[in-house]
């Protein structure tokens, strides 16, 4: 789909405050991304990242969350790779249905990433 590499710049803090902190990045108004939800895979020095990310094509906004990671790496060069959409994005009527959605979000790509790890190795036993 798409693979970018970029800093990670201060956002408002949002996902920190919902308890999913993310890294921000600034991309080009003409990526061509489409405003949807993510999973991702990111790279950072030698450590391979998984998560869920969003573009927000008012601000050239990508935001990824990554599971199980909050290291401070503001200022750091970050690689993205764009696996698959999960949903478009949309606004929330509140900061608790937003965070639902996390969850939800958050939950399918790790039971796909399960699903899919099951698949890979029981073919290899074959």
């Amino acid at each position: 789909m798409h693979h970018f590499t970029r800093p990670i710049i201060h956002g408002k803090h949002l996902g920190r405050t919902l308890g999913y902190p993310t890294a921000n990045m600034y991309l080009e108004s003409k990526s061509g991304i489409p405003s949807w939800v993510y999973a991702v895979v990111g790279s950072l020095d030698d450590r391979t990242l998984r998560g869920v990310g969003v573009y927000f094509p008012e601000t050239s906004t990508f935001e990824a969350h990554f599971f199980d990671f909050h290291d401070d790496i503001y200022g750091r060069e970050l690689s993205i790779e764009i696996l698959y959409k999960i949903r478009e994005n949309r606004k929330f009527d509140s900061l608790d249905a937003l965070k639902i959605q996390i969850e939800k979000d958050i939950l399918y790509v790790h039971q796909k990433w399960q699903s899919e790890k099951f698949m890979s190795n029981r073919s290899k036993r074959k």
